[in-house]
């Protein structure tokens, strides 16, 4: 069963107001794909030459052996302290060092920074040869179909050729990279965290800067199997300093990510979702992961389904009117061998019926699954249109902050038709009323107002659907 509000008005300056807290049973009408990623931190055996983030309890000169930007800057950790009683700061890096990248094309992707108590940047200050490159060599070497670069550059911004070192002796070179000012450039996977003059201590806070950039280097497809063992930084121009801090990679798997489809039918409990396969994976079935919370499960997520076979499920025994997220994963040949989680797709499940007892106090308007924003039409008919300025809107009931918000309409030019509609309702238990509170006042006052002479308000109900109502109670002059 359904339930409706209507007004039809002719009346200026006045406000109606409908104050629900507790309606057990009823509706109101009232009138007047890409590929998902594999991300790896990449831990780093050698290559950091200076440690420019200040850390733990003590000056800033004991904890960093250099600057970021050659003028006595340097980076702070979150569990800086001048002295054991300073005041704990609120900004800085993080102090477990890993760096959870904003970018929103690479959703998932954090760096792993190194030991703040010890070096903890590749520093390259100078453009000149034999004196303008590091090499950066990881822990274990990873294949990758994309590497990630975690670096900024102190007074200017750099330019610098990498070097990606294969455990085969093999290189791919990307030149001309351009690495931002730590202060207002683009592309930053972390900003906001603050900084550290190193010989007098003064700390600089602030909501966007200083800031750590992330670049992409695409693998070439040749050369997407073989490990990385190293990388190599050479800075090309005179100005900026440099500073590398870590890499990531998305990893290099035979066992690639379904690409999910557009879901399919949803009703009010289940939804229909289907995926597709990329071009040889060696796939053998699926799972699927679904929640009604956005953030992405990990390898160690329980999956909802398991060893799904084919490319689509319907989800079922799902609550109505309720939003879910969903990923699914490949199972590959070998007992062991997954793919990563699909990128997420969700879907909102239809209205349902309620089974009472039910209130709306109006504190989220008009209410889950109720529609505020029908016109025209009339008992017989039903609305007739829907506009995108509804007549219904939120508004403390008689215009009084301690009442809390309620449905009001504003009357005041002529022909207006707004309806309220509630959530459908299953009645079949039998035994249920409605229960609110209505009043009729000044535009923006407390006192009672007179309606007009054509001015009414129907409470209505329909039990198919909203094809036919019938009116329970009327009001007018």
């Amino acid at each position: 069963m359904i339930f409706f509000l209507i007004f039809t008005t002719n009346v200026n300056k006045m406000t109606i107001n409908l104050f629900s807290r507790v309606i057990p049973a009823i509706a109101l009408l009232s009138a007047s794909s890409l590929i998902a990623q594999n991300f790896q931190t990449m831990p780093i055996s050698s290559g950091y030459t200076q440690d420019v983030i200040a850390n733990g309890v003590g000056s800033a000169m004991t904890s960093t052996t250099t600057d970021v930007d050659g003028v006595s800057y340097a980076f702070v950790s979150r569990d800086f302290q001048l002295t054991s009683s300073s005041t704990p700061l609120t900004y800085g890096l993080p102090s477990n060092g890993i760096v959870n990248s904003v970018v929103a094309s690479t959703a998932g992707l954090s760096f792993q920074l190194g030991d703040y108590f010890g070096n903890n940047s590749l520093k390259i200050s100078s453009s000149a040869a034999g004196s303008n490159s590091g090499t950066i060599t990881f822990t274990t070497p990873i294949a990758a179909f994309k590497l990630y670069m975690l670096s900024t550059s102190g007074s200017g911004a750099s330019t610098v050729n990498i070097t990606v070192n294969f455990t085969d002796n093999t290189t791919q070179t990307f030149t001309g990279q351009s690495i931002s000012d730590w202060y207002d450039g683009s592309g930053f996977a972390i900003q906001g965290i603050g900084r550290i003059l190193r010989t007098t201590n003064v700390l600089e806070s602030s909501s966007t800067n200083p800031r750590l950039y992330q670049t992409a280097l695409t693998i070439d497809a040749a050369n997407q199997t073989k490990p990385i063992q190293s990388v190599t930084v050479t800075k090309t121009n005179t100005a900026g300093v440099m500073n590398v801090f870590a890499f990531s990679a998305d990893a290099y798997t035979s066992c690639l990510a379904p690409t999910l489809s557009p879901t399919g039918a949803v009703t009010s409990n289940s939804a229909e979702i289907s995926w597709t396969m990329p071009a040889g994976n060696p796939g053998v079935s699926h799972d699927i992961y679904y929640s009604t919370s956005s953030t992405s499960p990990t390898a160690a997520t329980v999956p909802n389904h398991f060893d799904v076979q084919g490319t689509s499920y319907t989800l079922t025994n799902l609550s109505p009117s309720t939003t879910y997220y969903y990923w699914v994963r490949t199972n590959c040949t070998g007992a062991t061998s997954k793919s990563a989680w699909s990128f997420p797709k969700s879907f909102t499940t239809m209205c349902g019926s309620i089974v009472p007892s039910y209130t709306n106090d109006f504190s989220s308007f008009p209410g889950n699954c109720w529609v505020n924003n029908l016109t025209g039409g009339s008992p017989d008919t039903g609305p007739t249109g829907t506009t995108s300025q509804p007549l219904w809107a939120s508004r403390n009931f008689l215009n009084v902050a301690a009442n809390g918000p309620s449905a009001h309409m504003n009357i005041y030019s002529n022909n207006r038709i707004g309806w309220l509609k509630t959530v459908p309702f299953n009645l079949s238990a039998g035994g249920y009323r409605v229960k609110f509170k209505y009043a009729v006042s000044t535009y923006s006052g407390t006192a009672a107002s007179a309606m007009g002479d054509d001015d009414l308000v129907h409470f209505m109900a329909s039990e198919d659907g909203g094809t036919t109502w019938t009116i329970l109670e009327s009001w007018g002059t």
